[in-house]
């Protein structure tokens, strides 16, 4: 094997000029390097000055004023101002407790007050239809509809009336389903039913000048919470009898007898279911 002579024709010396590439077939890409003066050997370079440390908040803030920083994204760095204190830390059983007042309790309720819990038992329509199918039962306002879980749905509706309409009938069938309806309260669980229902009552033979919304409201209360009344009563078409339908707690005692004193009469009245 013979060694090529690298000083014949054939193989022409590589001469490189500062900024230039001489070699066979290559060409330099970069005019600008032409007149790049040449590296010093005994130059040092040049150390950049030290940056100042930014803190977190002069970071967030350089961001906040450049406008392509989408101001939505703030939120996600700063927080507004802290919310007032609330509940009592305790413990209790050896654990951490925190404790809300009832104050606090009915405050934070204050969203739900015309919520109703619909149960059910048997199968439940796709979630995706139960607003629509809800929609069918004509009620005033617009509301919402959340899956609790697989048997409940929290239905939080926007006035009084819609929330009677709902609670009163306790049961609807929404697409084949029924469903169970009954009164939301902060200390509703799902595997514990409440005992709060909403009954109708009978006050027979009450004189007629009582029979004014007023006045059946204030007696009506002697047994529960007044929900409605029946229409023959609202239109006094019928003063054989007051039927009026309230709230009550199932888990106490009815008052089945009560006292109405007109002027210096009293008239024993019991209240039939």
């Amino acid at each position: 094997m013979t060694t090529p002579d690298l000083n014949s024709d054939e193989f022409p010396p590589c001469r490189t000029q500062p900024g230039q590439v001489d070699s066979p077939g290559l060409t330099s890409q970069n005019p600008n390097l032409q007149n790049k003066p040449p590296i010093q050997a005994n130059s040092t370079p040049t150390e950049a000055p030290p940056q100042a440390q930014k803190s977190f908040v002069n970071v967030v803030n350089s961001q906040a004023s450049d406008s392509s920083f989408p101001t939505s994204m703030l939120h996600s760095y700063l927080a507004g101002a802290p919310p007032a204190p609330m509940g009592i830390r305790t413990e209790s059983q050896g654990l951490p407790k925190i404790q809300f007042s009832v104050e606090e309790t009915e405050r934070l309720s204050e969203h739900y007050k015309f919520a109703i819990i619909g149960k059910f038992s048997h199968g439940f329509p796709p979630y995706r239809n139960m607003h629509r199918l809800l929609s069918t039962l004509k009620l005033k306002e617009p509301f919402t509809v959340t899956m609790i879980n697989n048997r409940y749905a929290l239905i939080n509706l926007k006035n009084e009336a819609d929330f009677t309409k709902l609670w009163t009938q306790r049961l609807w069938h929404i697409d084949g389903f029924p469903m169970r309806t009954f009164k939301w309260t902060p200390s509703f669980h799902p595997q514990e039913e409440s005992s709060l229902a909403p009954v109708w009552i009978r006050f027979p033979s009450l004189p007629a000048h009582l029979f004014q919304k007023d006045a059946l409201h204030a007696i009506a209360r002697l047994v529960g919470n007044p929900l409605k009344l029946d229409e023959p009563t609202l239109f006094q078409s019928r003063l054989m009898a007051v039927r009026v339908c309230v709230e009550v707690d199932l888990a106490t005692k009815l008052v089945d007898e009560f006292v109405i004193g007109i002027g210096t009469d009293e008239v024993v009245q019991k209240s039939g279911i």
